[in-house]
């Protein structure tokens, strides 16, 4: 049985998260693992454990161990912290699993059951809506140096959507403008962008005007940070999904 929307799949099949589980473990595909509680993230390979009954383990980057240790409140690696592994397959199929059962050595992680499976479809136009509440922004270039910054409305694979107040500074940003040197800032990782918009949404009430939705496309971004942009949707997606 699953439980769906169109972008996510929750798994509670045990047999389909075995099998995927092993196809990830023979494949030697990549694992994004994230432990927020931390401040923890990094990209490895599955190493073991095709089986679901025991768990799915990763090797630790070196230095990550002792660095684990450091910001532990207890000096040690915790026990019980929530954690997140984003098993990338093959046919742009990601697996995200969630648990809060860990086991350390001084080289691996292991996530143990119980834990929720949760299976994304990647699509370019799949996309993580910011939610309310969230301060993210997007310092935008303006004339002779200068910056400023606006609310990140909407983030996927392809490109992301900002929000801007009033019909002026609309009018800058029509369908097909390319903006140069864009910086975008997400759990402290900095980088600098080039954007073409592809649309402009009027986001208008009966009573009030709200300003724009300008949605754009990423050009030319580096693989180094499509990589790291691709593992902080899927994160954010699979905390939605399994929340």
């Amino acid at each position: 049985m699953t439980r769906q929307n169109p972008k996510l799949e929750i798994l509670t099949d045990e047999l389909e998260i075995r099998r995927l589980i092993a196809a990830a473990t023979d494949s030697q595909v990549a694992v994004d693992v994230s432990i927020p509680g931390l401040g923890i993230r990094f990209e490895e390979k599955i190493t073991a454990l095709s089986n679901a009954k025991v768990g799915v383990e990763v090797k630790l980057i070196p230095g990550l161990f002792n660095q684990i240790k450091e910001r532990s409140p207890e000096g040690e690696p915790p026990k019980q912290m929530e954690a997140f592994f984003i098993l990338f397959l093959e046919g742009q199929m990601l697996l995200g699993i969630q648990g809060t059962h860990l086991l350390w050595t001084e080289k691996t992680v292991r996530i143990a059951p119980p834990f929720k499976v949760l299976k994304i479809q990647r699509r370019k136009e799949t996309r993580w809506v910011v939610p309310k509440g969230y301060d993210l922004k997007v310092e935008l270039p303006i004339d002779r140096g200068m910056s400023h910054h606006r609310r990140l409305l909407d983030l996927s694979f392809s490109g992301l959507a900002f929000h801007v107040p009033t019909d002026r500074e609309a009018s800058l940003y029509r369908k097909g403008t390319l903006i140069r040197g864009v910086r975008l800032t997400l759990d402290h990782r900095s980088m600098l962008l080039n954007l073409e918009v592809a649309n402009q949404i009027a986001l208008r009430t009966p009573k009030q005007n709200d300003g724009y939705k300008i949605g754009t496309k990423f050009t030319a971004l580096n693989p180094t940070d499509q990589n790291w942009l691709n593992g902080y949707i899927t994160h954010r997606l699979a905390q939605l999904g399994l929340g």
